[in-house]
C-alpha cells in the first residue's frame, strides 16, 4: 500500500470518530450517563434513609454527655480496683474499653473535636499507667489509699467534655444533596449536549428525568434533615452522666489526700443539681428517686476500713448500671428520642429513581433510533 493509500485509510478513521458516523456510539454514552445521573441519587437516598431509619440516636448533647458518664465509671471502677486488696479489674477494664469506643466513634461525628478528644484518650491511657502502678503497691496489710488524684492535665482535659459541639455531627443530608447535584449535572450535560447535537432544544424523557432527579433529591435530604433527637432524650443521657458523677465523687473518698466529707458534699450538689432536668423527663422521677435514696452516707467513708469502703462504692455502681438501664427503657419508650425517618420513604424515591433512569433511558433512546 502507498504513503497515498496510507492517508486515505487515515482520513476515513478520522472521519469516522469525528464525523456523523460517531454519533450513534456518542448517543449510546450519553444515554448512559444520564440514566445514571437520574439513578445515583435514589441509590444513595435510600441507602442512606433505611440506615437512619435503624441507626442509634445522637446529638452532640448526647454524645458528650455520654462520653462524660463513661470517663466518671472508669474512674470509680479503677479507683475501687487500687484501692486495696480486694478491687478487682475486670469492671475498670470493660469501661475503659466502652469509653475508649466512645470516644473514636465521637471524633468521626465531630471532625473538628478530634484533637481535643484524642487527648481525652491519651490521659486516660496514662490514667490506667497510674492505676496499674498502684495496684503494685497494694499488700494485704494496706490501711491507707494507695492511689493518687489524677493529674491537673488530666482534669484539663477532662473539662473539654463539659462543652459538647454546637453544630450538629456528619449529615448524611448534606452528602445526598451532593450527589444529587452530581446527577442534576450529569442529566444536564447530556441535555445541553444532545440539544447541540440534534438542534433540538427539548427532549422531553430527558427534561422529565431531570425534573424527577430533582425532586428525589429534595425529598430525600428533607426526610434525612427531619431525623432529630428530642430534648428529654438528652436530658436523659445527661441525667445518667450526673449519676456516674456523682458516683466519681463517692469513689474519691479512696485517693490520697482527699477529703471524704469534702467529696461527699460535692457529690450532693451533683445530685441536687439533677433534679431541674426532670421537666422533660418526669418519667424518671422513681428511678432517680430510687438512686439517689441508695447514696451513700458520710459515716460510711469517714470511719470505715478501706475494703467496706470498696464494698460500698462497688454496691454504687451496681446501683448505677441499674440507673442506666432503666433510663434506657425509658429511651427505647420514647423511640430512642429519634424522629425517625421511614425506611419506605426510601425505597419510594428509589423507585422515582428508576423511573427518571427510564424516561432518560428513553428520552436519549428515541434520538439514537433516528441514526438507524
Amino acid at each position: 500500500m502507498g504513503v497515498g493509500s496510507r492517508g486515505e485509510v487515515g482520513r476515513a478513521q478520522i472521519r469516522r470518530f469525528t464525523g456523523a458516523s460517531s454519533t450513534p456510539a456518542r448517543l449510546r454514552l450519553a444515554r448512559g450517563i444520564a440514566a445514571a445521573a437520574c439513578l445515583l441519587p435514589g441509590v444513595v437516598g435510600m441507602v442512606q434513609i433505611a440506615t437512619a431509619a435503624t441507626a442509634p440516636p445522637t446529638s452532640p448533647t448526647r454524645t458528650y454527655a455520654d462520653l462524660r458518664a463513661g470517663v466518671d465509671t472508669y474512674l470509680a471502677s479503677s479507683t475501687v480496683s487500687a484501692a486495696g486488696p480486694g478491687g478487682d479489674t475486670k469492671d475498670a477494664n470493660a469501661a475503659l474499653s466502652l469509653v475508649t469506643s466512645r470516644i473514636g466513634a465521637a471524633a468521626l461525628l465531630y471532625p473538628d473535636r478530634a484533637k481535643q478528644l484524642y487527648t481525652v484518650s491519651d490521659q486516660l491511657a496514662e490514667r490506667q499507667s497510674q492505676v496499674d502502678s498502684a495496684r503494685t503497691k497494694i499488700t494485704t496489710n494496706s490501711s491507707s489509699p494507695v492511689l493518687s488524684q489524677p493529674s491537673d492535665n488530666f482534669k484539663e482535659s477532662m473539662n473539654l467534655l463539659n462543652t459538647p459541639p454546637t453544630g450538629t455531627s456528619v449529615s448524611a443530608g448534606g452528602s445526598l444533596a451532593a450527589i444529587g447535584g452530581i446527577g442534576l449535572f450529569g442529566g444536564l450535560g447530556v441535555s445541553v449536549w444532545l440539544a447541540r447535537k440534534t438542534r433540538r432544544m427539548v427532549n422531553p424523557g430527558l427534561v422529565g428525568a431531570i425534573v424527577l432527579t430533582g425532586v428525589v433529591t429534595i425529598m430525600g435530604v428533607q426526610v434525612l434533615s427531619s431525623a432529630s433527637i428530642s430534648g428529654a432524650s438528652d436530658d436523659l443521657a445527661s441525667l445518667r452522666a450526673d449519676a456516674a458523677a456523682s458516683v466519681e465523687w463517692e469513689a474519691r473518698t479512696l485517693l490520697q489526700g482527699i477529703d471524704s466529707t469534702q467529696a461527699l458534699q460535692a457529690r450532693d450538689e451533683i445530685l441536687r443539681s439533677s433534679e431541674s432536668r426532670m421537666s422533660n423527663i418526669s418519667a424518671a422521677k422513681p428511678l432517680w428517686r430510687e438512686f439517689t435514696g441508695k447514696a451513700i452516707k458520710a459515716d460510711q467513708m469517714t470511719r470505715s476500713s478501706i475494703p467496706t469502703r470498696q464494698t460500698a462504692v462497688t454496691q454504687r455502681l451496681a446501683d448505677l448500671r441499674e440507673l442506666s438501664k432503666g433510663l434506657a427503657t425509658l429511651d427505647r419508650a420514647d423511640n430512642n428520642g429519634m424522629n425517625r425517618p421511614n425506611a419506605n420513604v426510601g425505597y419510594g424515591l428509589f423507585a422515582l429513581s428508576l423511573i427518571a433512569g427510564a424516561s432518560a433511558w428513553a428520552g436519549v433512546g428515541r434520538r439514537l433510533a433516528e441514526y438507524r
